[in-house]
C-alpha cells in the first residue's frame, strides 16, 4: 500500500495496518515465551520465595534469608499475605524452585490477557483495535518483566480488571431495572475482588478507591457502601496469623522497619509531596518516556469521545492512578504495572482513527513505544540466569550442618538443606542503623552466627570488600568465575 494512500484512509480500517500488527504481535510473543526459559533470577523471587516455602512446610511465614533483622526467623508477620499464600500452594503442588516461584504471575498474567480480550469484544473493538491492544501489552516492558517475576503487581492488576468488569455490569443491571436491588452479587463479587487486590498488596487500596470514586460518580450511595465494606474486608487478610499483642507489636515494627519506609511516611506533608511528585513515576527514564509520550498523547487528542463511549473505564483509570500517587512509597515505576493495562487500553481504542497532524504525532510516539519497550524487553529476554548453577556446583563442597551466607537468590539451592542467612539480611540492619558497612562488621556478624561457610557474588564482595584467600577467619575454596562466585569455609 503506497504511503499517500495510507494516510488518507482511516487507519483502523487499513489491511496494511492489521498484517503488520498481527507481525508485530507475533514476533513479541516469541521473544516473550524465548524470555521465560531461563530467565534471570530476580531479588524478589527471593524475597516472595523464601517466606513462601517455609509457609508451605511449616504452615507459618518465616525468613532465614532475614535471619538477625526483627526475629524474621522465627517469624515474618509483614508479608504480602494472599500472594505469598498463593506461592505456597504453588510450591506444595510443584515443589521448590524459581520457576515455581515465579509461574504464579505468569498464571495471572495468562488471565489478565483473557480478561482485556473481554473487555476489548464488549466495547466492540474491530480486529485492528483488538490487534494493536495487544501489540501494546506485549511490547510492554513492564507486563513483560513482572509477568514472570515473584510480585504481587500482575495479580493485583488482574483483580483490578475483575473488579472494573463487575462493577460496570452492576451499573448496567441497575440501569436496565426499575428494582434497586438488581446488580447486589456484582458489587458484593467487586468489592471482593478489590479486597483481594488489598491482600496481595497493599498498593491494592488504589483498587478500592478506584470503585468507590466509580459509585459516588453514578451516584449509587447504598452499593458504595457496600463494595467499600466488603472490600476493606481484604486489610483483615493481614492480621490472620496474628494471635495476641506481641504478635501485632512485632508486625508493627516488621512493618516500619522494612527497607522501602521511611521517616516520615505517614505524616500529612509527605501525601501532599507524593502528589504533586508524581510525575518522575511517568518520566523516570526513556523506558516510561517512551510510554507515557504514547500513551497521554493518544488520550489526549481522543480524550472527547474516549470519555463519550469509555467514560467509566477513565474515572475507574485516573482514580487508580491519583491514589497511587497518594499512598505509593517513592515513585518506583514498577507501580505503573497496576494500572498499565487500563492506560494501554485507553491509548489504543481510537488512535488509529486519527487524522492530520494528530495522527501522524500519536503514530510516530507509538512508534517510539515500539522501539525503546521491545529494546527493553530483548534486554530481559537475553539475561539468562547463570548464578544458580554455580551455586549448585559450589554446595557440592558445603558440609552437611554447615552455616551457610550467602546472596537471597542462593535459596532456591539452599534452603531446606542448610541453616541460610543472606547478605541482604545485614543490609537490612545497615539501613535501620544496626551495623555498618564495613569489613569489621561483617565479620563480627559472621561470629555472632557461627557463619562457617560463605558464598559471596560479586554485588557483596564490593559491599563489605570481601577478597582474598583468606577473610575473616575463612579460606577461600573454589570459585565459579562465569557466575562470580566464590566459596570461603572454616
Amino acid at each position: 500500500m503506497k504511503i499517500s494512500a495510507l494516510k488518507m484512509n482511516n487507519l483502523n480500517t487499513s489491511a496494511g495496518v492489521k498484517n503488520l500488527a498481527l507481525i508485530l504481535l507475533c514476533l513479541g510473543c516469541a521473544v516473550f515465551i524465548y524470555s521465560l526459559f531461563g530467565r534471570f533470577v530476580h531479588i524478589d523471587d527471593a524475597y516472595i520465595g523464601e517466606p513462601s516455602y517455609w509457609l508451605a512446610k511449616n504452615g507459618f511465614v518465616r525468613a532465614e534469608i532475614f535471619r538477625g533483622w526483627e526475629h524474621a526467623e522465627e517469624q515474618l508477620l509483614w508479608t504480602h499475605k494472599i500472594y505469598t499464600l498463593t506461592v505456597a500452594l504453588f510450591i506444595r503442588l510443584f515443589g521448590y524452585g524459581v520457576t515455581q516461584v515465579k509461574a504464579v504471575s505468569l498464571v495471572y498474567f495468562a488471565g489478565l490477557a483473557v480478561l482485556w480480550w473481554k473487555i476489548a469484544k464488549d466495547a466492540k473493538f474491530s480486529s485492528t483495535q483488538i490487534l494493536l491492544f495487544f501489540v501494546l501489552f506485549v511490547f510492554n516492558s513492564y507486563l513483560f518483566e513482572k509477568a514472570f517475576v515473584a510480585r504481587p503487581e500482575i495479580a493485583v492488576c488482574f483483580w483490578a480488571t475483575v473488579t472494573f468488569l463487575f462493577l460496570t455490569r452492576g451499573l448496567k443491571l441497575l440501569n436496565g431495572s426499575d428494582n434497586c436491588w438488581s446488580g447486589c452479587w456484582t458489587f458484593c463479587l467487586a468489592g471482593l475482588a478489590a479486597g483481594l487486590s488489598i491482600g496481595n498488596h497493599l498498593n491494592g487500596l488504589i483498587v478500592a478507591g478506584a470503585g468507590c470514586v466509580l459509585l459516588l460518580w453514578h451516584r449509587q450511595f447504598k452499593w458504595f457502601f457496600v463494595f467499600g465494606v466488603i472490600a476493606s474486608l481484604g486489610l483483615g487478610s493481614y492480621f490472620w496469623d496474628i494471635r495476641n499483642a506481641a504478635d501485632l507489636n512485632l508486625m508493627w515494627r516488621q512493618f516500619s522497619n522494612a527497607q522501602d519506609m521511611r521517616q516520615g511516611q505517614f505524616q500529612i506533608l509527605h501525601y501532599l509531596w507524593n502528589l504533586l511528585n508524581e510525575l518522575q513515576r511517568f518520566l523516570h527514564s526513556i523506558r516510561e518516556i517512551s510510554i507515557s509520550l504514547f500513551i497521554f498523547s493518544a488520550i489526549i487528542t481522543c480524550r472527547k469521545k474516549l470519555w463519550q463511549e469509555h467514560r467509566d473505564l477513565m474515572i475507574f483509570t485516573f482514580s487508580m492512578v491519583f491514589f497511587l500517587a497518594l499512598i505509593a512509597h517513592g515513585k518506583t515505576s514498577k507501580y505503573m504495572t497496576l494500572y498499565m493495562p487500563f492506560l494501554i487500553f485507553l491509548g489504543a481504542a481510537f488512535a488509529l482513527e486519527l487524522r492530520g497532524r494528530a495522527q501522524k504525532i500519536v503514530i510516530g510516539f507509538l512508534a517510539l513505544y515500539l522501539v525503546f519497550q521491545a529494546n527493553q524487553n530483548w534486554t530481559i529476554a537475553r539475561n539468562k540466569d547463570i548464578q544458580l548453577s554455580g551455586y549448585r556446583e559450589l554446595t557440592r563442597d558445603l558440609p552437611p550442618e554447615s552455616h551457610v551466607l550467602a546472596h537471597v537468590t542462593a535459596t532456591f539451592v539452599v534452603t531446606g538443606h542448610w541453616w541460610f542467612q543472606s547478605f541482604q539480611a545485614y543490609q537490612a540492619l545497615y539501613e535501620n542503623g544496626l551495623m555498618q558497612r564495613t569489613s569489621s562488621d561483617l565479620q563480627q556478624k559472621i561470629q555472632e552466627f557461627e557463619i562457617d561457610a560463605m558464598i559471596v557474588d560479586r554485588e557483596s564482595a564490593a559491599w563489605y570488600g570481601v577478597s582474598g584467600d583468606t577473610w575473616g577467619g575463612l579460606r577461600k575454596i573454589r570459585e565459579v568465575p562465569a557466575a562470580g562466585l566464590v566459596l570461603y569455609l572454616k
